[in-house]
């Protein structure tokens, strides 16, 4: 029924079911809101709310990391050098020669 408030909430680290036991009309009434709009609208409307509500039912699940595998060191033969900046033209002023003045 609620699993996509629920995982909605579980995203910006707030624990649900802490906040649905303690507040429930409040949650109640998120519920409502968050399936009535778009996820990013409901977040834009109501994000100092949820700063708030995370900073008093903070998700205590650690963050999984995934693992990665070691990097492999590359010889530095085969590393090609970083590319040049290329160079800026060179745009010279026009010269701008002075008729001389005719004498009448």
């Amino acid at each position: 029924m609620n699993s996509t408030f629920e995982t909605y909430l579980a995203e910006k680290k707030i624990d649900s079911q802490a906040f649905r036991e303690n507040e429930p009309q409040q949650w109640q009434e998120l519920y409502a809101l968050f399936e009535a709009v778009h996820p990013e609208s409901f977040t834009v409307q109501k994000k100092f709310l949820i700063n708030n509500i995370r900073r008093q039912y903070p998700l205590k699940t650690p963050v999984v990391v995934p693992e990665t595998e070691p990097a492999t060191s590359i010889p530095a033969s085969t590393v090609p050098p970083p590319a040049a900046k290329p160079a800026r033209p060179v745009l010279k002023r026009p010269v701008i020669e002075k008729k001389p003045e005719q004498e009448e």
